[in-house]
């Protein structure tokens, strides 16, 4: 049977697709177009404000899908008469949460092949000497070099960001392809047909794949990283200080703000029902077995891509692939995959989801430690080191947290932010999960199909909770030394 048949008609079911895979590929354009500048005025004149600052920033981007879509799904169905108003608050979201991911990208890359000094230059020159078309080319050379390559970059990372957005317009019901092939594919659509359907989007994407594959395997081993307070700055900020400030609250209160106000009023009521889901111990347990899994194994992973030597910067790129192509393009092609005759034997084991996992969150952590040097040696890592095992107690204490403060940190606090990713994580469960595993997070993700519960908002403040008290305990454990602070105190 013909897939289109299995949509209630070829003609509609085509027809629907390329419309949904228009409208994505429009969006994250426009996105991708809208987001960057924002995010140069951010990083100009908001980066250096301390803690406060990058915690209001950088809140939209940590926010699950989950909390957001228990927020607006009921906004959303209300408007279901006016689909340009679920648009419009299905873009607004998605670009509140991505412009972080931009100003964070713009801090952390590597310095340019040109440095800044050397662009201005060249740009003086541009200005007070006849053009010509040689010139006009060495000077596009040297703008793509100093910050072009940069933002192209950055600009494609927030593109298949947005064009790959599976959760919230899921919830939403927007117009995108990632809800038209879930959607389709819940409904009983063989894998085999939504396999052909994503793989037009995954071509769609290859252009942009590639290079960024590329980036982030250059990026991630290079040892030409900008200092703390170092940045590279562009043109006059189009937008004024009061402006990205007045932008930064908008985007925390519409993502962050608004919906934990309304899941802690549900929640306040829903308490007692928990009472009454005898299961919610084995969901909130199978879920943190699977990204505590994930997590030390895309950690141990990233730390052999960041130290083996020998292995080009092309070979990471083809380990990164699979995972940008997103998770649900990903969770589909690992199904068809595991259902051939050769690999079946394994489909309903924990093989297929932990793999799908570990593949999809590969380019965001090998991305996340190189940019934040944890496989670089340095002189200074080296006497922390050196200073750790000295036979001096005082000596060794003080060693063991500079080498805390230079390396392990940046493994810690990596490896959690894996975790959360994991944890929240839903288009992959969905699709590869064995029977009888239930993470949190899906179980969430299908009542609130059935709108905004207390009881779910009790469940979901519940699975919330979990993680962030679990990383503040383990945290606080790891300070809490008192034999090492004394000895720190004594000297």
């Amino acid at each position: 049977m013909a897939a289109g048949s299995a949509l209630g008609g070829p003609l509609g079911g085509e027809q629907q697709h390329w419309l949904a895979l228009g409208c994505s590929l429009l969006r994250g354009l426009l996105i991708a177009v809208v987001a960057l500048p924002i995010a140069h005025a951010v990083q100009r004149q908001w980066c250096r404000r301390g803690g406060i600052a990058w915690g209001l920033l950088l809140l939209p981007m940590l926010t699950p899908g989950l909390l957001i879509g228990y927020c607006y799904r009921d906004t959303a169905m209300a408007w279901i008469a006016s689909p340009w108003r679920t648009e419009m608050l299905y873009d607004l979201l998605l670009l509140a949460q991505l412009v972080p991911v931009a100003v964070v990208l713009l801090q952390l890359s590597p310095r340019p092949a040109v440095s800044p000094a050397a662009a201005h230059c060249a740009e003086l020159l541009r200005v007070h000497e006849r053009s010509s078309r040689l010139k006009r080319l060495w000077w596009g050379r040297v703008w793509f070099h100093a910050r072009g390559e940069r933002d192209v970059i950055i600009a494609a990372i927030v593109f298949l960001l947005a064009f790959q957005e599976a959760e919230v317009a899921s919830l939403l019901q927007a117009r995108t392809w990632t809800e038209w092939i879930f959607t389709n594919q819940a409904r009983g659509l063989p894998v085999l047909n939504t396999l052909e359907y994503a793989s037009r989007a995954m071509l769609l994407q290859l252009p942009v794949i590639i290079p960024v594959a590329h980036w982030i395997a250059r990026a991630s081993r290079s040892g030409n990283l900008r200092s703390r307070s170092e940045f590279v700055t562009g043109s006059a900020a189009s937008i004024s200080r009061t402006g990205v400030g007045l932008w930064l609250l908008i985007a925390a209160l519409l993502v962050t703000a608004i919906p934990t106000v309304q899941l802690i009023r549900g929640a306040g009521t829903g308490w007692s029902n928990l009472l009454d889901q005898p299961a919610l111990g084995e969901e909130l347990g199978d879920a943190a077995l699977l990204a505590t899994t994930v997590a030390l194994l895309t950690t141990l992973l990233c730390r052999l891509l960041l130290r083996v030597s020998r292995l080009t910067s092309w070979g990471i790129c083809v380990a990164l692939l699979p995972g940008l192509l997103g998770a649900l393009s990903l969770g589909i092609t690992l199904a068809a995959i595991f259902q051939t005759d050769r690999l079946a034997f394994a489909y309903d084991t924990p093989v297929p989801l932990i793999l799908g996992e570990v593949l999809f969150l590969l380019p965001r952590a090998l991305l996340v430690f190189g940019l934040w040097g944890a496989g670089r040696e340095s002189a200074v890592q080296h006497l922390a080191e050196t200073l750790s095992v000295s036979p001096v107690p005082q000596q060794r204490a003080r060693g063991q947290e500079l080498s805390w403060v230079l390396r392990a940190q940046i493994w810690w606090w990596g490896g959690w932010l894996i975790f959360f990713w994991t944890y929240f994580e839903l288009m992959l469960p969905s699709l590869l999960a064995q029977p009888g595993f239930n993470p949190v997070s899906l179980v969430l993700y299908n009542f609130l199909h059935y709108g905004r519960i207390n009881a779910l908002a009790a469940k979901l403040l519940c699975a919330l909770l979990l993680p962030l008290g679990a990383m503040l305990v383990l945290t606080s454990l790891r300070r809490w030394r008192p034999h090492r602070w004394r000895l720190l105190r004594e000297e």
